[in-house]
Order: C-alpha cells, then sequence, then structure tokens
C-alpha cells in the first residue's frame, strides 16, 4: 500500500484549499490510529488525493472470503464534493476500472455530504457488494457461484501500483471483529449504509430525503500528543460540519411547508421582489371579481329603463 504519510498533490489537485489537505491529512492519522479489521485504505505516494483500499468480501454472501481492491480519488474540493470510486479486483459486482454508481459516489454530487469520509465510503461500499445492479452504471449481476469463484481468485490478485496481493494487504480471516474507533457520549461510529441510486430511480431518491440514510460523522477529540494546530484544526471542522448539518437540516424542512388556505397567504406580508409582484397580482384579480360580483348584483336590483319598458313603445 501507499505511503499514508506523503502530503504531495499534483495535477488538477495543485490548487486544492489548505482546508482540504488538513482534512484528508486528519483521515489519515484517524485510520492509521484506528485501523479497521476488514478493510484498509491510503494515499498513494504520488498523491493524497488518490487512495488504493482493499475490503474483505461481507459474511454470508457469495463475496465471503474474497479480497477485493480499488481506488478512490478525491476531488480538490473535498470534503465538499464526492471522490471518484473504482474497483480493480474481478468480483461480478461492479465492473473492473470504471466509476462506480452509488449515492456516495461522484455521480450523484447532490446526495453526498461533507461529513462522510474514507472510513463512511469503505463501509457503505461493502454493504453495497451483496445489493442488486438493478442496471447502475457499472453494476453487474452476475451469478452467484461466478461470484464465488472470483472470490476464490481474488486472494491472490496483486495491484500492479501496489506491488502486492490482496492477502498480503489484508491478512486474517473473514469472522474477524470490527476495532472500532473510541465512542463519544455513545455515539454510533459504524457508517450505516447509504441509500442505492440506480438508473431510472435516481429523481426518486434525489427527491426524498427519507431514501438517503446520512451518517454524520462522529465528533472528533484532541488526543494527548496533539499539537496546538491540530486541535485548533478538529474545532474548526467539527464547527464547520455542524454548520452543514444544519443547513441540510432546515432544506429537509423547507420541502415540507405547512399547509396553509388562500385567504392565509394573502395575509403575509410579500418578503422579496417576486413575492411583491404576485401579492400585487394577486389583489387586482380579487379587485377585478369584486366589482365584476357587485355590477351584477346591481344589474338584478337596479334594471335598466330600456330593458322595464313594454315592447313596441
Amino acid at each position: 500500500m501507499a505511503d499514508g504519510n506523503n502530503n504531495s498533490s499534483s495535477g488538477s489537485h495543485v490548487n486544492a484549499s489548505s482546508q482540504t489537505i488538513r482534512r484528508i491529512q486528519r483521515e489519515i492519522m484517524e485510520i492509521q490510529r484506528n485501523p479497521s479489521s476488514n478493510w484498509t485504505a491510503a494515499p498513494t505516494t504520488d498523491s493524497i488525493f488518490e487512495w488504493h483500499y482493499t475490503f474483505k468480501g461481507p459474511p454470508g454472501t457469495e463475496f465471503e472470503g474474497g479480497r477485493y481492491h480499488g481506488r478512490i480519488v478525491l476531488p480538490s474540493n473535498y470534503p465538499f464534493g464526492p471522490p471518484v470510486i473504482m474497483l480493480l479486483t474481478p468480483n461480478g459486482r461492479f465492473e473492473v476500472s470504471k466509476k462506480i454508481c452509488l449515492s456516495i459516489s461522484s455521480y450523484h454530487p447532490e446526495l453526498w455530504q461533507p461529513a462522510w469520509g474514507i472510513r463512511t465510503i469503505m463501509e457503505a461500499l461493502r454493504s453495497f457488494m451483496p445489493t442488486p445492479g438493478e442496471g447502475a452504471i457499472g453494476a453487474l449481476d452476475w451469478p452467484a457461484d461466478i461470484r464465488r469463484q472470483l472470490a476464490k481468485e481474488s486472494r491472490t490478485w496483486t495491484c500492479k501500483m501496489c506491488g502486492v496481493s490482496n492477502d498480503e494487504l489484508l491478512p486474517g480471516g473473514d469472522d474477524d471483529k470490527e476495532d472500532l474507533p473510541p465512542q463519544e457520549d455513545g455515539a454510533q461510529n459504524v457508517p450505516k449504509p447509504v441509500a442505492f441510486v440506480a438508473l431510472g430511480n435516481e429523481e426518486e431518491s434525489a427527491g426524498s430525503p427519507e431514501k438517503v440514510t446520512a451518517t454524520k460523522t462522529p465528533t472528533k477529540t484532541p488526543t494527548e500528543g496533539s499539537s496546538p494546530e491540530e486541535q485548533d484544526d478538529l474545532k474548526e471542522d467539527d464547527s464547520r460540519e455542524g454548520r452543514v448539518d444544519d443547513r441540510s437540516s432546515s432544506a429537509v424542512a423547507r420541502r415540507r411547508p405547512r399547509k396553509m388556505s388562500v385567504f392565509m397567504q394573502l395575509l403575509q406580508l410579500p418578503r422579496t421582489t417576486e413575492e411583491s409582484g404576485l401579492f400585487l397580482i394577486n389583489i387586482g384579480i380579487l379587485a377585478v371579481i369584486g366589482f365584476a360580483i357587485a355590477l351584477i348584483v346591481d344589474c338584478f336590483r337596479h334594471p335598466p329603463e330600456a330593458l322595464m319598458r313594454p315592447s313596441g313603445q
């Protein structure tokens, strides 16, 4: 695997902000302090924006016993933009070396949340393995027996860039229990699966907040050996993620406005130029309708003289 301490960046990531660099460096340190027994991930020696990962196939599925290797390419505006995710090991669930279409990938930036990170991506990716492809971009629905055979062969599969086999990158059995990071105030650190988005269901899933199970990254606490700069960065990152979650909650609330009668809506004072225009139009329409009704009533009460005269006079 690549060295996690390399801080270089290249190509399109030259203009990445210091905030992005700090966020990635914090994730590197967090993964090194609290490694998972089910997956491993680290940036390459060329750029901290390109990561290589290996994870174990979920137990109780046709992927059990397998080791799957892939790439994650982080955008220059990370964590405010979603990553590109690819699998390199043949697996029968996703196409090899092609961008994966999931609600946590670059195909659906409208569903991405800045609170998510590499750990969230890895846990969600494992949970997606046994789900049906349903025609999504880069998805496969190969038979279970072929997937089991590929799972056996995946142990010896070797990444050309890393130069080692999957079994060397992630040794151990498949019944290993997850070593979770320290929890604070009983918070859940295991990311929940993110709703799968397939072609044809994109509009429905994107428009319904209930269909996407968002997982908030647990609040980070400075360790005993942390420097003052790291502690300040952690506080800044936590406050920023809190503001993002507040905006997400308010956006969901705006999608469900309280029902209000037309009369009550008219009584509300306009707050924008557009609302002012609509308000004046509604008042004008009501005035015309009222004038027409008054004219009709007056005609019935006081008919014109021409209608009252007998015919022939």
